[in-house]
């Protein structure tokens, strides 16, 4: 209806502009935060419009994903060597006039993430406590879930933040990091919320 459609445009457009935000040079052009950003506000409006997510949904959600970095990469590379943020240079990598290649890039954020684990075991608690969140939200028990229900929008925003933390912790150099922050953040801003709705008449 439209509500839904409503909602869907307000998402869009914010998540829009986050990620033009993200992958501008003058905020320091964050690739991970566009290869996060685009499919988790992709996933957000069809949560929002009453779609269910398919494989054929994911492909192009990926491939949307794909063309806008490769987009604001090619934009990147097209300018002065000396004035390329690591994005333009990735890009340029991949037409083989950069430095390193793809290889080295993937390499070396594997090894980040992997530096991480092996410096603070405890941090292998972040991808289990996101799988937890996940299970808790595709299968909530009924006091959950009808809490839920009253915070419009609450459950398909906290299913897209979900992951956007899950594909952070992939591709950021920061890895567990990033859904260690978001899980904070988010948590403590969905209690809020649930708290707020069970004031209001019949909560």
């Amino acid at each position: 209806g439209a509500v839904a459609r409503h909602k869907v445009a307000v998402a869009g457009g914010i998540g829009l502009a986050v990620v033009v935000l993200a992958g501008s040079p003058m905020f320091g052009a964050k690739f991970g935060a566009i290869l996060t950003l685009v499919p988790a506000t992709g996933l957000l409006c069809l949560l929002l419009a009453g779609r269910r997510l398919s494989l054929g949904r994911t492909a192009l959600l990926a491939a949307a994903t794909g063309l806008v970095a490769i987009g604001l990469g090619v934009a990147d590379a097209l300018r002065p060597a000396s004035q390329r943020t690591h994005i333009g240079r990735f890009v340029a990598s991949l037409a083989g006039g950069g430095a390193t290649s793809p290889a080295d890039v993937l390499l070396r954020k594997a090894d980040a993430n992997l530096h991480i684990f092996a410096e603070s075991p405890a941090a292998v608690l972040i991808p289990v406590a996101l799988v937890f969140v996940a299970v808790l939200l595709l299968r909530p028990p009924t006091w959950l879930r009808e809490a839920i229900a009253r915070v419009s929008g609450l459950r398909e925003g906290t299913l897209a933040a979900l992951a956007a933390n899950a594909i952070g912790l992939l591709v950021n150099d920061s890895g567990v990091a990033i859904p260690a922050m978001g899980m904070a953040i988010g948590t403590s801003l969905v209690v809020v919320l649930l708290r707020r709705a069970s004031r209001l008449p019949g909560g």
